[in-house]
């Protein structure tokens, strides 16, 4: 319109101000006014002798439109170049006039970028967990019973195991995303939270045994607890992997492989760097220089260590450990824990009660980003024009016949007649058309249908506003096409997208030509928009949320079924981690969130991940030897003195690795996040906290493992380990006893 102002009209009284307002372009396209220009006074008028002058707008939208085949990269050249040198002109504009730019690659490139800025994160996990590690199990003060090296396999296990799952996955084709880079940090303290299981385990094994039937009896115990808590987790993430939300699927899949290989690395890679690491210490070789023996006094493999060898330190920790317990199982502490938790739960319901759904996608690119910056001086400037552009398609109706114009003309008219539809479509061509054959004398068949259509088309404003709505076959028949209507007053409201969606779903069933066919793919009338992924994510959020919580609360009970001998405690392992589920949900509100394809993801690994911080204690509860006359305080302060240390390394770890996390500026990886702190800050609350003083109250005081010596003699048996005469002849007498 410029260049027509400029080389056309100058002179003749015409100003710029009338050609802009100009609702035809100069080659006879129409103007779409509210989609050009921002919040454009006044509002378009279609009455005769209307005066629709502009008078104000806020801005004004240029859209450059490529070709769509590209056999020598060199649109996608162009459109590269175009956009850097677009951004620079941005950056250097000093002016009060603003540019905001986006392309069709725009948004992939940005996700791109910033996962690869949060990928340095991944590696900063690895090291920070090696070196936490390597100082949890280390000993500066003594070399040989340091097991710094030991740490540093560890964290080198889950690297493998990282490996393992994904690389499955790509065989498997099982699609990657920007979410999946939230996995290995959840790998990292599931696999550290392992092995300070099995170290622990060792840790209580009596020395006086040999090394093999100590490492048999660490398997027994220590393998059997994060046995349950690896299935709880792999079938957690399998159902999750059902789901029909294909992001979340998918990052489901590739954590249900990359836990089952951490699992398998456990119990072979790391129990075989712990018996080596072993052999080192019994050698009296310095840790992380192996190949050098210590001065001082070692313990070889004939030597029978004294019970107290090495556990100076330990001691010291599972003393803490005990006036902890000793602390909350005093009958005062025990109520202020139990109104406390239950105050939790209270506000973990007022929170669900608050629970709403939203998500933008925008929200997934980093803070800063010119996509953003561009829809928001879209959405600033131009705040009337909150439509929804939806397509209505027509596929395979014969437009060359009554019935098929008919059948075009009464689902359009059913769609303009939604409550979300105010304005008819404003470049329907079959109506243009009609009117064109009007004009011209045509009827439908005289001259052929296919020869009108070629008039038609040949005018050019016709081409420009119909020419991509129309596609045809060799024989110029019509095979499909399409026209555009507005939903308007959505914008990004989940709710009014999810009645958009079902108002229009209704309509499109009901049209006769799709009696009888299937939805998925086959309709011939049907509508579509971009917006319909977001908003049928929010229709199925709430059935898929449900039934992956109840499924994987099935899958728990079923495991804690199979693994816990007590009935009566699978009932408390349910109950506590369907009051965390509950407290969890409660957070997303009071954090500022929403149910969105985040906080959903989290949900999922909930169900699992919160089991394993309560169902150590309950096995080592069980599993706890209980002559008769003790009392469930004794017992729960002895579990929690063995076991305890383990259980909060480990939640420290995930903790640690959580906030790594935090470091990063990708909205994506705060919500996560946000989520993993709630999860591991409950879940170790409820572990360690609620869960001592539940089993001090009800927890039983029988020994519902009384055959565990076979289960030792067994274990012991399938790894061709002899067992001692004495400790038979022991094990015969208790066993008649």
């Amino acid at each position: 319109s410029r260049t027509q102002y400029e080389g056309d009209v100058q002179g003749d009284g015409t100003t710029l101000i009338d050609i802009i307002s100009n609702l035809l372009y100069p080659n006879g396209a129409r103007v779409l006014r509210n989609a050009v220009y921002g919040n454009s006074e006044p509002p378009v008028s279609t009455e005769a002798n209307a005066d629709n002058t502009l008078t104000s707008a806020f801005s004004m939208l240029v859209e450059v439109d490529l070709p769509n085949t590209d056999e020598d990269d060199t649109v996608e050249d162009y459109e590269s170049d175009a956009l850097d040198r677009c951004l620079d002109l941005r950056d250097s504009l000093t002016t009060n006039i603003f540019i905001e730019v986006q392309s069709e690659r725009s948004t992939a490139d940005e996700l791109q970028g910033a996962t690869q800025k949060d990928i340095p994160l991944v590696t900063l996990a690895l090291v920070v967990m090696a070196g936490y590690t390597a100082v949890i199990l280390g000993d500066p003060k003594d070399s040989v019973k340091s097991q710094g090296l030991l740490g540093v396999g560890a964290v080198v296990g889950i690297l493998l195991s990282i490996f393992a799952g994904y690389g499955l996955s790509f065989i498997l084709a099982v699609d990657f995303t920007s979410i999946g880079l939230i996995l290995p940090f959840i790998l990292i303290g599931i696999g550290l939270d392992d092995t300070f299981i099995l170290t622990g385990e060792f840790a209580l094994t009596d020395p006086n045994l040999p090394i093999e039937t100590r490492f048999s009896d660490m398997i027994l115990k220590g393998g059997a607890a994060i046995t349950v808590t690896t299935a709880t987790n792999v079938l957690a993430f399998a159902l999750g992997s059902a789901t029909t939300i294909p992001a979340i699927s998918w990052f489901c899949i590739n954590a249900c492989l990359a836990i089952f290989f951490g699992y398998v690395i456990q119990i072979t890679y790391v129990v075989g760097l712990m018996f080596i690491d072993e052999k080192r210490r019994m050698a009296n070789k310095i840790d992380c220089c192996v190949c050098k023996a210590s001065s001082r006094v070692g313990i070889s493999e004939d030597h029978e260590p004294s019970p107290n060898d090495g556990e100076e330190e330990e001691s010291t920790a599972v003393k803490y450990i005990g006036m902890y317990t000793d602390f909350i199982l005093r009958p005062k502490v025990k109520v202020a824990i139990l109104v406390m938790f239950t105050a939790f739960f209270a506000l973990g319901l007022v929170g669900l009660s608050q629970i709403t759904e939203d998500f933008d996608p925008l929200d997934l690119l980093p803070p800063g980003s010119y996509v953003v910056e561009f829809a928001d001086s879209r959405s600033e400037y131009n705040s009337r024009n909150d439509d929804v552009g939806v397509y209505v398609y027509f596929r395979d109706v014969d437009p060359a016949t009554v019935d098929g114009q008919a059948a075009m003309n009464n689902f359009l008219a059913d769609i303009e007649n939604l409550d979300q539809v105010r304005d008819p479509a404003p470049l329907y061509w079959l109506r243009a058309f009609n009117a064109f054959a009007d004009e011209q004398g045509y009827t439908l068949t005289e001259p052929p249908f296919s020869e009108q259509l070629d008039n038609f088309l040949d005018i050019e404003a016709n081409i420009l506003d119909y020419g991509d709505d129309i596609v045809r076959d060799d024989a110029g028949q019509v095979t499909a096409s399409r026209t555009r209507v507005s939903f308007l007053n959505i914008g990004t409201d989940a709710q009014k997208g999810v009645e958009a969606l079902g108002d229009q779903l209704d309509v499109t069933k009901d049209q006769p030509l799709n009696a009888g066919r299937d939805a998925d793919g086959d309709w011939l009338l049907f509508t579509h928009s971009g917006a319909y992924y977001n908003w049928e994510f929010f229709a199925v959020v709430r059935p898929s949320l449900s039934s992956t919580v109840v499924l994987g609360f099935v899958a728990v009970t079923l495991v804690m079924l199979l693994s816990l001998p007590d009935p009566r405690m699978v009932i408390v392992v349910i109950g506590v981690v369907f009051i965390i589920d509950v407290e969890l949900l409660g957070l997303i509100p009071a954090a500022g969130l929403a149910i969105d394809p985040l906080t959903f993801l989290a949900l999922t690994m909930a169900i699992g991940l919160v089991v394993d911080y309560c169902v150590h204690i309950v096995h080592a509860y069980l599993e706890y030897e209980k002559p008769p006359g003790i009392t469930r305080d004794e017992v729960v302060r002895g579990v929690m003195t063995e076991i305890g240390l383990s259980i909060l390394t480990g939640a420290f770890s995930t903790f640690l690795g959580v906030c790594i996390l935090g470091l990063s500026s990708s909205t994506t990886f705060q919500t996560i996040f946000v989520m993993m702190m709630g999860i591991v800050c409950l879940g170790a609350g409820h572990g360690f906290i609620f869960m001592p003083v539940v089993l001090s109250l009800i927890g039983p005081l029988e020994n519902p493992m009384d055959h565990g010596k076979h289960d030792m003699e067994m274990v012991r048996k399938s790894v061709m380990v002899q067992v001692p005469e004495d400790l038979k002849l022991k094990e015969d007498v208790e066993d008649k006893d």
